[in-house]
Parts: structure tokens; C-alpha cells; sequence
């Protein structure tokens, strides 16, 4: 290193740290000219022939649109947020917005020409109206508020004015007094220059003046703040209060001359020279065994003891000559600098006890708190924090614990982490819950707690592991001679397994489990493999990893030929063995003209026999069948034609099948008339009852549900699972929600002529007004909805009931949880009519 650069360490530190970084103007300078050794540095570094410093940039993201805003509550609290060109800039608004300001601003590139005026000018404003707001978009400027102060409108007035707002389009939007609304007047006087000036706060800043030169100034503000400083040498250490022209000031301060700034210094726009005279002044203060240096309302003063009466006037004369009062003294003396008053204490806050806090955050990111804190700064940040969608429920008040606001932090790192959890402290022990995306997460959240997560409680779930797989993947059904079915093997999905539960019913059994490894069209195949079954008599589709196979026995060729239809296409790739059994023989008696029977099956499920039979052991093994015990209604006598037994079982399983039915007998004829929401079934059971031969003949009516019908069932469905939430309190469909209006969706679809009823119940909470508009409003979300999924809007009928129709008593949560429910329902156009009177 030269001798050039071989400066004294302590100036040139000094001069980086409150120099003014430049953005890239090519030999532009750091700072103003300081005398001294950090002198010759600046201007080395203005010349060209210095280190270049050129910082500002690095990390820094252009903003587009370039947005910033400051929003000033009635209780006095400014909210800086959006960006801001540089830290000098940005720390310049929160001096001018004063000490009740959160900044939530960032650093970015882009500001529109005349950004820093426009800004400072336009916190002025804020500042002198009760509440209000200013913002930037792009190069658009918007002013709303109001002042019920004469004084302040016209203060307010005036700055407009010499701002020139309205020239330069700015859309303005205040409320002030009806007399000095009209025609604003411009204060002219010093007597009503002085009244409007009361109303400003006494953060209000200085003329800006830094240590860069004069063309990198930025355009002063009209209102002037006062710049402060002071530093207090003690026996005990350093003590400071005041402003810093730069926030490295401060880390100067603590690194060079062992200040405790405590990070409390507040940083301002510094009067010219500032930098130099400070410098003076500390290493003279460093001098002395104690004092103060002080800085207010634009003069240097010192006082302080010093053991050398020589070096004491030394002091005192350059002091003097620097431009610094000074008043050192070799002896001890009374210090010259009287002490400010104490402040008045604070109205104590009141006493949480127990102290309690939480933070919800959801899946959408939004955070909602609730419970206490101990200061207001961190009220502010938790309102920041809460973002869109979010609420900042907590409260002022004393009795937090030891390390509370780290906590906190520590809890809001932690919940970054989870998908959706909550960080609670029940007035003892702070714990976290929720739910992490993948074990990383779960780390991060632990992580986030930092060297205190051992005292948490943790209650943090990850996602189910997958299946395992399955290999060789195999699979099997067998259908036995009552049509039980028996499931065995693997399958992919919980969706298929449930199905597989239904379709086994009370007397089958489902043993698969879940894994992967399934071949493509896994469940196409097993749906065909029970198609199939249904027309067998008994058999067994089985997987075996590589190839298909369905066996059994058919009834006849008929229900061969529909078990291979109901493979589909894939019929050529499954291994089939079907026996069909020969044909009976055709009957030879007709029997008695007068012999009747006939067998009934209702929608509950029961079958009604009446009529002849020919054995006891005959009536005893129907009403077995039939499930209704002693058959009173059954006569035993002769005169039954021949295979009467056989028909009649025959009759009686093809109506065990359907939905609805009846099997009738008489005039030496049968007629089956049935009804079923299951084609194949339907098909299964007319191709059964065609292969009887006659005598006697068959009449078969067999018919499925009508589209109203089909969709009155699957809408039945639905509303028995109360598929449809809502927001607590709100008419806002849960997200979870959303499949099932699209799958009931796809219903409504199946029977367009029909209108459909959305009823809306709450339970009994709240009044009755209340609810009754919240059904509607929950009613009205769901045909909203339904709307959107392509269902006719003019098929749609929204009706609120409130809590008027109950399902349930509202006495117990579960109760309270099914009369919140949603109601659909369908009918034809005209008896719409008569729901909607209800």
C-alpha cells in the first residue's frame, strides 16, 4: 500500500460509513470534501484515483409497476410499504413519518423522476390530516383523507400548493372543513405560517443535507424536522441518543468508540458538515475522562474534565476555531450541560395473567393472531405479517414472559415452513402444530424454533407414506351361489377399495389392501370382472399378475353370452371357462284355471306373498325366501301346474333383483313386471326369465328408473353426507367443498327437465334474522356455483330456511354440526311450486 492510502483507520472508516453511496454514475462522488486525512480519502475516491465504492445495486430487483404507500390510521400509526430507490431515501420517509411508523418498504430499482420529493412532500401531507392515505402505481398518484382542523386544511392547503400536486395529476380525494374546502388559501402571514405548522408533528424533517455532493442531493421537503445528536462519556461507558445521518453510523459509534447506540439512534437527512464536526467532536470527547458532545438546533457545544490543564486549553482553542463551544475543564466542575427532565411515565398497560398468544396460519398463506403483546412496535409487525386475508386480533398488555418477541419470531419462522399449523403460548409453554408438506418442511419448522425448540411441543404431521408394491400385483373375486361376493389381492386407490366394501355387502367379504404397481386399466378390468359375475350363477375372476380370467356357471347360453358382454372390448384377452347347464324340460301340466299366486316387492326391500301352493314345505321354504317369515297369506292346495316350484323360485330371485316389483301367476300364466337402477341387472334378469320355457307363458316388463328418479336418489345421496361447508359465519364455500358440487354437478346433468331446490339450515346459533339471511346467502353461494358448472340458472331455486327445520335437536356440537347442512333436491316443474311454499 502506498503512502498515500496509509490513513489514519479510524477517519477512513468514518468517512465510508456516512458517505452517501453513488448508483453508477461514472466519477461521481461518495461524499462531500471532510478536512484531514478523511479528506484526502473522499476526494480520492471522488477523483478517480481511490478504491471505488459502488454497492448499491448489488441484489437489488427493478420493481414493475413501481408501487409505494403510506397509510396514516386516526390513532396517529403510519404503515410505509411498497419500495423505495434507496436506504438513504427510505430511511428519510420514516424520520419524516416519526416514531408510531412501521416501515415494510423494500429496496428497488425503477422509481418514476422526482420519486424522493414527491414522497417526502407527500408524507408532509399525511402527516398534517387525521387519517388518510397516499400511494404511487407505476407513475399514477392518489391522495384520500380528512382533517376536521381549519388549521389543518389550510396547512394542508398550502402544501398542496407548493407542491404543485394538482399540476402534475395527481387524483385527490379530501375530506376537510366546508370552509376551507371550497377555495383553499394560501397562509401567508407569520401569525398563520406559525398556527399551521402546530399541527405537524415534531418528526417532521430537516432540509436534506448529507455528505454527498450538491448534485446528488435530492429536492428538500417544505417541512423541517430538527436534527439531533448527543453522546455522553461516563466512567461506566458511552451513552448516545439522537439521529444518525446513516444506520452505519451507529455500527461506528459501537466499533470505534465503544458507544452502546442499542440500534435507538434514528436515521435523518444531517445538516451539511455534519460528518466532519462529529468527527472532531468524538475524538475529542475520547480525549477527556468524562462529558458530553452535543448537537441541537445547528450548534456544536462540549463540556467536560479533562487531568491536563495544557491539553485543556489546547482543546478549547481548536474546539473554538473548529467551530465547537467548548467548555473542558482540569478540574472537576459541575457539568455545564444541565440534564434534560425525565419523561413522564408511561400509562402502565394492563396485566394479561395468564398471558396468551397464537398465530393460525392457513392454507392460503394468511395468519391470523390473537391473544396479547407487550408493545405496540410489535402490534404493527403483526399486522404486517397477517397479510391479505388474515386478522391481527391481539391486544396491548404487560405480564409477557422473558424473550417473548423472540419467541414470536421464532414461532412466524417456524410457520413458513407448514402448510397450514399454529404456534400457540398458553401463559406457561409455547407449542406449534400443524401440518408439513414433506420431512425438509418438517426440518425448516424445527429450525425455525432455533436453539430453544427442545421447550416446544411439537405436534407436526407429514403426508402418508405411499403404498407399497406389489409384485407380482394379483387379484380376485369370487361370486358364490347366493351371490356373495369374496375380494382378495391388492388394489391402488382407497377409492376402489370402498367400492369393493359396497359391492361385497353384508354377506361378502374384502380383504385387498392398498399398493402400487397396478397395470394400466387396473380398475376398467375389475368393474368388466363384476359385469360379468353378475350374469353367472356363481364363478371367480381372478388377476394373476400378468393375464385376466373369469370361470363359473351360467344359467343358460343367454347369460353366457351377457358375462362375455359385460368384458367389453377386452373380452379377447381374458381367459374364459362358462358352463351352461342343458335346458329344463318343458312342462306338461297346466294345472287348476283357478290356481293363482303372486309375490310383491316394495321399496323398503320386503317381499309380500299371497296366493296357492302345492306342499307345506313349499310355503315354508318361500316365506324363508322371502324373508317374512310365517307366509299366513299363502294357501296350500293342489291343481299347481307343473315346475310351479321352479318358476316361482325362478320369479322370486329375478325380483329379489330388482329395486321394485311383483310376480303374478294366473290364467295359466306368468307376468313379471320389475323395475332397477342397474342396467345390467335389468339385462341379466329379463335374459333369465326369457330362457323359461312354457307352458305356461312369461310376460316380462322390466324397466329402469326415470331420470327424475335416478337423480332424486343420487341427490339423496348427497345430502346425506352434508358434502357442502362453508367459512365459519360466512356464505364462502369451503375449498374442500368445491369436488362435491362438481360431482353433484354432473348429476343434475343426467335430468335436465327437472328443477332443483337448494335449501339453505343453520343451527340455532345467533338470532333468527341472522340465520335466516345466512342460509339464504349459503343457498344463493351454491347456485352460484352450480351456475358456473353449467346448470341452467333457470332450473334453480334457492330457499333459506334458517333454523327453522332441524334435523336434529341443536343441544349437542354433533346435533348443532347436521342442521348446518345444504338440501338438494329435484322434482318436475310443477311441483316446485309446492316446495317453495313450505
Amino acid at each position: 500500500m502506498s503512502g498515500k492510502w496509509a490513513l489514519d483507520r479510524k477517519a477512513v472508516l468514518f468517512v465510508v460509513a456516512v458517505s452517501t453511496v453513488v448508483y453508477a454514475a461514472p466519477a461521481a462522488a461518495t461524499g462531500n470534501p471532510v478536512a484531514g486525512p478523511a479528506g484526502s480519502f473522499a476526494a480520492s475516491l471522488a477523483d478517480g484515483t481511490g478504491p471505488r465504492l459502488d454497492i448499491a445495486q448489488i441484489g437489488v430487483i427493478e420493481a414493475v409497476p413501481y408501487r409505494w404507500s403510506a397509510e396514516k390510521s386516526a390513532d396517529g400509526a403510519i404503515i410505509i410499504s411498497g419500495f423505495a430507490p434507496s436506504a438513504e431515501v427510505r430511511s428519510r420517509l420514516l424520520a419524516i413519518a416519526g416514531k408510531r411508523a412501521l416501515d415494510a418498504s423494500s429496496i428497488a430499482l425503477g422509481a418514476p423522476e422526482g420519486f424522493a420529493e414527491d414522497t417526502w412532500r407527500a408524507m408532509a401531507i399525511l402527516l398534517a390530516l387525521d387519517d388518510g392515505r397516499v400511494e404511487l402505481a407505476g407513475t399514477e398518484w392518489r391522495l384520500t383523507g380528512t382533517t376536521r382542523s381549519t388549521i389543518a386544511a389550510r396547512h394542508v392547503a398550502r402544501l398542496m400548493v407548493d407542491a404543485g400536486i394538482e399540476d402534475k395529476g395527481w387524483t385527490i380525494d379530501l375530506s376537510l372543513p366546508e370552509a376551507e374546502a371550497a377555495v383553499p388559501e394560501i397562509v401567508d402571514s407569520p401569525a398563520q405560517t406559525a398556527a399551521s405548522v402546530e399541527i405537524v408533528t415534531e418528526a417532521e424533517p430537516a432540509p436534506l443535507v448529507s455528505e454527498a455532493s450538491e448534485a446528488e442531493v435530492a429536492p428538500v421537503s417544505p417541512i423541517a424536522m430538527p436534527f439531533g445528536f448527543a453522546v455522553r462519556k461516563l466512567e461506566a461507558g458511552w451513552l448516545v441518543g439522537g439521529n444518525a445521518p446513516i444506520a452505519a453510523f451507529q455500527t461506528y459509534l459501537e466499533h470505534h468508540f465503544h458507544v452502546e447506540t442499542k440500534g435507538e439512534l434514528v436515521v435523518a437527512p444531517a445538516p451539511e458538515g455534519f460528518a466532519a464536526m462529529a468527527l472532531k467532536g468524538l475524538e475529542a470527547l475520547d480525549e477527556l475522562q468524562s462529558g458530553r458532545l452535543l448537537f441541537d438546533n445547528g450548534r456544536w457545544t462540549i463540556a467536560g474534565l479533562i487531568a491536563d490543564a495544557d491539553r485543556a486549553e489546547a482543546l478549547r482553542v481548536a474546539l473554538a476555531e473548529a467551530g465547537i463551544a467548548a467548555a473542558i475543564d482540569a478540574v472537576p466542575v459541575a457539568a455545564s450541560v444541565a440534564e434534560p427532565p425525565p419523561p413522564p411515565p408511561l400509562a402502565p398497560l394492563p396485566l394479561a395473567d395468564p398471558y396468551l398468544w397464537s398465530a393460525m396460519r392457513a392454507d392460503d398463506g394468511a395468519v391470523t393472531f390473537a391473544g396479547f403483546v407487550p408493545a405496540e412496535s410489535l402490534y404493527r409487525y403483526l399486522d404486517v405479517r397477517a397479510g391479505d386475508g388474515g386478522s391481527n386480533r391481539t391486544a396491548l398488555a404487560s405480564g409477557a414472559p422473558d424473550g417473548f418477541a423472540g419467541d414470536v419470531l421464532s414461532a412466524l419462522t417456524a410457520l413458513e415452513a407448514l402448510a397450514q399449523g399454529e404456534a400457540r403460548f398458553d401463559g406457561a409453554a409455547w407449542s406449534l402444530s400443524g401440518k408439513a408438506a414433506d420431512a425438509p418442511a418438517e426440518a425448516r419448522a424445527l429450525a425455525g424454533l432455533g436453539v430453544r425448540a427442545d421447550a416446544w411441543r411439537l405436534a407436526i404431521a407429514l403426508p402418508e407414506p405411499p403404498p407399497p408394491l406389489a409384485d407380482p400385483y394379483l387379484w380376485s373375486v369370487t361370486r358364490a351361489e347366493n351371490g356373495a361376493l369374496a375380494f382378495d389381492g391388492f388394489v391402488p386407490v382407497e377409492a376402489l377399495q370402498l367400492y369393493l366394501d359396497v359391492r361385497a355387502g353384508a354377506g361378502g367379504s374384502n380383504r385387498t389392501s392398498l399398493a402400487t404397481g397396478a397395470p394400466d386399466g387396473f380398475a376398467r378390468d375389475v368393474v368388466a370382472a363384476l359385469a360379468a359375475l353378475d350374469s353367472l350363477t356363481q364363478g371367480e375372476a381372478r388377476f394373476d399378475g400378468a393375464a385376466w380370467s373369469l370361470s363359473g356357471q351360467a344359467a343358460d347360453e343367454p347369460a353366457r353370452a351377457h358375462a362375455l358382454a359385460g368384458l367389453d372390448t377386452q373380452a379377447d384377452a381374458w381367459s374364459v371357462a362358462i358352463d351352461v347347464p342343458p335346458p329344463p324340460l318343458p312342462p306338461v301340466e297346466r294345472g287348476a284355471p283357478d290356481y293363482v299366486f303372486s309375490a310383491e316387492k316394495r321399496a323398503d326391500g320386503g317381499i309380500v306373498l299371497s296366493g296357492n301352493v302345492p306342499a307345506e314345505a313349499t310355503r315354508a321354504f318361500l316365506a324363508l325366501f322371502a324373508g317374512s317369515g310365517p307366509a299366513a297369506a299363502l294357501a296350500v292346495r293342489d291343481g299347481a301346474p307343473q315346475d310351479f316350484v321352479d318358476d316361482v323360485v325362478a320369479g322370486l330371485r329375478a325380483l329379489a333383483r330388482m329395486d321394485t316389483g311383483r310376480l303374478d301367476y294366473a290364467d295359466f300364466a306368468w307376468r313379471f313386471a320389475g323395475k332397477s337402477a342397474a342396467a345390467p341387472v335389468r339385462d341379466a334378469v329379463g335374459a333369465e326369465l326369457a330362457a323359461l320355457s312354457g307352458p305356461p307363458d312369461w310376460s316380462i316388463d322390466i324397466t329402469g328408473p326415470t331420470p327424475l328418479e335416478v337423480c332424486a336418489v343420487e341427490t339423496a345421496a348427497f345430502d346425506a353426507r352434508n358434502a357442502i361447508l362453508f367459512d365459519a359465519g360466512s356464505a364462502r364455500i369451503t375449498r374442500d367443498s368445491l369436488p362435491a358440487l362438481d360431482e353433484i354437478a354432473l348429476v343434475l346433468k343426467t335430468c335436465p327437465e327437472t328443477n332443483v331446490i337448494v335449501e339453505g339450515h343453520t343451527d340455532s346459533d345467533g338470532d333468527d334474522e341472522s340465520n335466516l339471511i345466512l342460509s339464504v346467502a349459503r343457498a344463493e353461494a351454491v347456485v352460484d356455483r352450480l351456475v358456473e358448472l353449467g346448470i341452467g340458472e333457470r332450473r334453480l331455486y334457492a330457499i333459506g330456511y334458517g333454523e327453522s327445520v332441524p334435523v336434529v335437536a341443536n343441544e349437542t356440537q354433533d346435533g348443532k354440526r347436521r342442521n348446518r347442512r345444504i338440501v338438494l333436491s329435484v322434482s318436475e316443474g310443477t311441483e316446485v311450486l309446492g316446495q317453495l311454499d313450505r
